[in-house]
């Protein structure tokens, strides 16, 4: 893998704008700058309940890792390869390993793209156990306005699990797609001169359908999502940010607040747009490794979590054309499964942003980057699960 020119990629040189911030080298600075690009809502932590980390630490001679041509390589070397802004490792709940990119402090809220939709499926499991969404309920029920809309025949659980039939393409590189306006609907870059961008509310229920039944294939869709932070408005009546704020960045006593992107109109982005600081995302994790507990107070229902790390039939995952990225793998509740030998399960963004945990290990590994170009590829892809494979295994 190629290394990274730390000078090319100084921010100090870089012009933040709507229109480049998602590109290198304007990303590096950008997501840990997003309240200067993007409309934010913030989510209030606790100042007067943190919980700090306790530390273990290994020598990081220690995470010595085998490249697939059985080179070794030192873990700096891989964080730095794969534009790595931020990693730590906990292990039992105690820092193992912590390391930042120049450029990165302890305390930057660094925006987390899809990590965001796992973040959300664990608050619909609160909200599951407080009688407010029921998964089998259909979108309507909680949404009027998508009446007649794609989603019209869609349950939660197909949300949850990325088994809703749409006819629309996760295309991050098209610039003329559908995806492109549905970016342009978020806010998250400027829409063409001879258009008006749609609200995101407005964009969803514009979506045309797909030809299948709903529940039958795997379809990674980030609108999915979006619906998925709507129901959640409408079900508690609250907003996105309050709702994960007052249900599990207090509980679980995170160190700082966070913070989620809006649209023009205020939609909160439950696709990807939740930003914090790489120690809360940790702190988030182990609550989830831990069984949904942290600090003695039990904060996502153990049997959520049990759910959404349990397979069951997987055929809707087999059906779709991620099968091969993950063999025997899964996705539920808006998590990856690994389905490896110590069940781990996963959250994962495009630029290189992942929460793995592995349970029957004790650890749980966390990344914030900034890749120049987002969608990762399958070789990437499985190389970075092969890292946190390898840490987990040398760290435990």
């Amino acid at each position: 893998m190629s290394g990274i020119n730390m000078e090319q990629l100084n921010p100090s040189v870089a012009k933040i704008t709507l229109a480049n911030w998602l590109d290198a080298p304007f990303n590096r600075e950008a997501f840990r700058k997003v309240e200067h690009v993007l409309s934010v809502v913030e989510v209030g932590n606790d100042p007067e309940s943190k919980n700090a980390f306790g530390q273990s630490l290994v020598d990081p001679a220690q995470l010595t890792l085998s490249s697939p041509d059985n080179i070794d390589l030192g873990i700096e070397g891989v964080l730095e390869s794969t534009y790595t802004d931020g990693f730590m490792v906990l292990r039992d709940g105690r820092i193992s390993y912590e390391w930042y990119a120049p450029g990165q402090a302890i305390s930057d809220k660094h925006l987390v793209f899809s990590v965001t939709k796992s973040l959300v499926g664990s608050l619909v499991g609160i909200l599951v156990d407080q009688g407010l969404i029921d998964t089998q309920e259909f979108v309507p029920h909680y949404v009027p306005e998508l009446v007649g809309s794609a989603y019209d025949q869609v349950r939660v659980r197909d949300l949850l699990d990325m088994t809703v039939s749409l006819d629309f393409e996760e295309a991050y590189l098209d610039h003329d797609s559908s995806y492109a306006r549905y970016r342009e609907s978020v806010g998250w870059c400027q829409s063409a001169a001879d258009r008006t961008p749609l609200g995101m509310h407005e964009f969803l229920a514009q979506i045309p359908p797909g030809t299948e039944p709903h529940g039958t294939r795997f379809d990674y869709l980030s609108s999915n999502s979006d619906v998925l932070g709507w129901v959640c408005e409408r079900a508690a009546k609250d907003t996105l940010a309050s709702l994960i704020s007052s249900l599990i960045w207090k509980p679980m006593r995170a160190e700082s607040s966070a913070y989620i992107t809006v649209d023009r109109f205020g939609a909160p982005r439950a696709a990807g747009g939740f930003g914090c600081t790489l120690r809360d995302m940790a702190r988030f994790g182990e609550c989830m490794r831990n069984g949904g507990a942290l600090g003695g107070r039990q904060i996502i229902p153990r049997s959520w979590i049990e759910s959404t790390t349990g397979l069951g039939d997987g055929s809707a995952w087999k059906n779709g054309a991620m099968a091969d990225w993950i063999p025997g793998g899964g996705y539920k509740n808006q998590w990856w499964l690994a389905n490896d030998s110590n069940r781990a399960y996963f959250a994962a963004g495009i630029y290189g942003h992942w929460i793995y945990i592995s349970p029957d290990r004790g650890v749980v590994i966390v990344k914030q980057s900034s890749r120049p170009q987002g969608p990762a590829s399958k070789e990437q892809f499985q190389f970075d699960l092969g890292v946190f494979e390898s840490v987990a295994k040398l760290v435990s």
